[in-house]
């Protein structure tokens, strides 16, 4: 299996465990010019969740959190305020939104993916 289907499948099995925990998924792999792209946008009553999903094979030398380095973490600051200040409603403000971002790791076993989010990751 190529990387991009198995980050696709990997980003799918993320989003299942977001909706069943009573998250909407707002956008998927939302992309804003060439700046990049955020895989997963959720929203949870006033909460809004900024995930990037991060996948390995199991025995892998890094983990997947790891792939996460200052240059991705600033690129994803940048698209979400990008974000709001594309689809914030009128009258709305950034004030009135709890922003959050995670970073789910996804380890491929045999047999499933183990999923482990981590909230607030930065």
């Amino acid at each position: 299996m190529n990387t991009r289907k198995r980050g696709s499948l990997a980003e799918e099995a993320v989003t299942e465990l977001y909706k069943k925990a009573g998250y909407e998924v707002v956008e998927r792999n939302w992309h804003f010019h060439r700046i990049g792209e955020i895989d997963i946008i959720l929203k949870k009553k006033d909460t809004i969740v900024f995930t990037e999903v991060k996948s390995r094979k199991q025995g892998s030398m890094t983990t997947p959190a790891e792939a996460v380095n200052a240059k991705k973490k600033g690129t994803i600051k940048t698209l979400a305020k990008a974000y709001f200040s594309e689809y914030l409603s009128k009258g709305d403000n950034v004030s009135d939104y709890v922003v959050r971002f995670d970073v789910a790791e996804v380890t491929e076993t045999e047999k499933k993916y183990i999923i482990n989010v981590i909230r607030n990751a930065f």
